[in-house]
């Protein structure tokens, strides 16, 4: 009888922890090692980067489920820089971002599909400028674990997307500036 109880209490540990390995668990982005970055033809001549600094929002994944992955986040659309501030100014006015009448740029998830062994589409909506549109990230998944240094549980990705600005009404200077904005996202992002 004891041995049988030992067996079901095993069996019983066994499956919990398998049920909590494959939760799916909520992330904090870590902006100090997350960046997200946007590249756009400049004149012919190079790729001219912008980042997104000023941002909220979370992510969750389950790693025996990519598809139940979910992404949602607030951009503030003033945090948008090139590193240079007469950029900026014209980035925040209304040839851009129009940052008084759009102060926010959002992306919710709607769905996510496996493509392979460690990547996964998410599916989401994307609004900028007040227009909504659908846009998809293409995400490579890294690796979860523990932090050597802060001990805390962590996760990490790396996701590309395209969009074209024009879809948007942000059409000052095309074609001479590109009409496709290219993004790479590198995510780090600590369990709630």
């Amino acid at each position: 009888m004891y041995k049988l109880f030992l067996t079901t209490a095993a069996l019983a540990t066994s499956m919990i922890a398998t049920n909590t390995m494959a939760a799916t668990e909520t992330y904090d982005f870590d902006k100090v090692h997350t960046n997200i970055l946007m590249e756009v033809d400049h004149l012919g001549f190079t790729n001219m980067v912008l980042k997104a600094k000023d941002y909220e929002g979370t992510y969750s994944f389950d790693t025996e489920d990519f598809s139940k992955s979910k992404v949602n986040m607030v951009f503030q659309a003033a945090g948008v820089t090139g590193d240079f501030e007469p950029l900026d100014e014209h980035l925040q006015g209304p040839d851009f971002f129009n940052v008084e009448k759009f102060p926010t740029i959002t992306y919710n998830s709607t769905s996510a599909k496996k493509t392979g062994e460690k990547t996964f589409d998410v599916q989401g909506d994307v609004t900028i400028l007040g227009i909504t549109k659908p846009l998809t990230l293409n995400v490579t998944f890294n690796k979860v674990g523990a932090n050597p240094f802060s001990g805390k549980d962590e996760s990490g990705f790396n996701a590309t997307a395209t969009l074209k600005r024009s879809d948007f009404g942000i059409v000052y200077a095309l074609p001479l500036v590109g009409d496709e904005v290219k993004f790479n996202i590198f995510v780090e992002g600590v369990k709630q």
